[in-house]
C-alpha cells in the first residue's frame, strides 16, 4: 500500500485494495487502516476516513497519527455541516 501511495493519487484506489487485503486476513492492524484513511482523506472520502481513524482510536487510543487525521477530518465534516 505504501508504494502506490509514493506513486501517487492515481494509484490511491490500488493502496485501497491493498490495505482491504490485509485487513480481511488481520481486521485490527492498525497501519492498514491508517494508510486506507489517509488515501480516504486525499480522495475526498471523508467519512470513511473518519470511521478508520475512529477505529484505530478506540484500540489504540494514544494513537497520534490516527488523532491526527480524526480532528481533520472531523473539523471539515463538521465546517460542512
Amino acid at each position: 500500500a505504501s508504494c502506490y501511495m509514493q506513486m501517487g493519487l492515481g494509484e490511491y484506489p490500488n493502496a485501497i485494495n491493498e490495505c482491504n487485503l490485509a485487513l480481511e486476513a488481520s481486521p485490527r492492524y492498525s497501519k492498514a487502516l491508517l494508510k486506507r484513511a489517509r488515501c480516504y482523506e486525499a480522495l475526498n472520502k471523508l467519512d470513511f476516513a473518519f470511521r478508520d481513524s475512529r477505529i484505530v482510536l478506540n484500540m489504540e487510543p494514544e494513537n497520534v497519527s490516527a488523532n491526527e487525521i480524526f480532528e481533520r477530518v472531523k473539523k471539515v465534516l463538521v465546517d460542512k455541516g
